[in-house]
């Protein structure tokens, strides 16, 4: 069932757009009548599907609103609303975010600064890392999953939306939000920024959504997908492939920087940070350390400058004096 521009859904939901879709739902842009704030709408449609899917995307379904509206970090998408309609009709509502998808954004931007790289790195890190607390790891992070927006005053704020398939890996976890959908041994997610354990549909603990993160900064850092003209067939294998990718130091970027994503883009799960907290810590203090750097390159080419004229300086007086 489409919902059409002007329809009123649930007394209290105005529809004004198609915003998305996929498989099984439908994201609309809404304005709440009560409130005069403009929402997504995001709703299931199951009709001519199979039952079992369709139970397993209800299932899903489920499990997003359950595990968002434990969450309330600023960079994570809000869920304000969700129900069965009169129609039967499955949904959820949560804030409106009007900007593009960081998939979109690196288009836009392709090789931004390191800054700008540590900027959004760690916005996502911030999510994760009240996930990764709640004993949750998201299991989907790419760049169409991230939207990117500004504030006044602030430019290129974060959210990290689409916890669909996200998963509790902490089995003394909250059971409210442990709704087991996905199998074990099952392959879930997009070859491209999955872990090689998440791959093999083994058991996952948050260091496979850091990988994911460290396949986006890589990304970031390049200007250019990894897997740019690769089959996911090819991608996989790739990513089930030992060697790790790893990033070559560049020069002006932090030198911390490119460890800290290269550390998250190791192979071995041990290897990486345990969890989005630890791999934050890995950036702590880049920027005053980046100044400090500068500084002293700045301050050893002015003392090399300043040695030079005095050079200069001494043999023209010993010119002048054997005249």
């Amino acid at each position: 069932m489409d919902l059409e521009p002007g329809a009123i859904f649930e007394g209290r939901y105005e529809v004004e757009s198609l915003i998305g879709q996929g498989a099984f739902a439908r994201v609309y842009k809404a304005k709440q009548k009560d409130l005069g704030r403009t929402v997504a709408l995001k709703v299931l449609h199951t009709l001519d599907r199979n039952v079992e899917k369709v139970e397993e995307a209800k299932l899903r379904f489920a499990r997003e609103v359950k595990v968002i509206s434990r969450l309330n970090e600023p960079h994570t998408i809000t869920v304000y609303d969700h129900g069965t309609s009169e129609s039967g009709l499955v949904y959820m509502v949560t804030e409106h975010v009007e900007g593009r998808t960081l998939k979109d954004w690196m288009e836009e931007n392709p090789r931004p600064g390191w800054e700008e790289i540590l900027h959004i790195i760690r916005q996502v890190l911030y999510s994760l890392a009240e996930a990764h607390a709640h004993g949750i790891i998201h299991r989907d992070i790419k760049p169409a999953n991230i939207m990117i927006f500004d504030l006044p005053g602030r430019t290129n704020q974060v959210k990290v939306l689409d916890f669909g398939i996200a998963r509790a890996f902490d089995e003394e976890g909250d059971d409210s939000v442990r709704v087991s959908v996905t199998k074990r041994g099952r392959c879930v997610g997009t070859p491209g920024y999955m872990a090689p354990e998440q791959l093999r549909g083994e058991e996952l603990g948050p260091q496979a959504d850091l990988y994911a993160v460290g396949i986006i900064a890589y990304e970031l850092v390049n200007g250019e997908p990894a897997f740019k003209t690769m089959s996911e067939f090819e991608a996989a294998a790739l990513q089930l492939n030992e060697d790790s990718l790893q990033l070559e130091y560049l020069e002006g970027f932090p030198n911390p920087l490119m460890d800290a994503i290269n550390t998250m883009l190791k192979k071995r799960v041990d290897a990486r940070p345990q969890n989005a907290s630890k791999a934050l810590e890995l950036l702590e203090g880049l920027e005053v350390q980046q100044v400090k750097e500068e500084s002293k390159k700045r301050a050893t080419i002015l003392w090399g400058v300043v040695a030079l004229l005095a050079i200069i300086a001494f043999l023209a007086f010993g010119l002048v004096l054997t005249r």
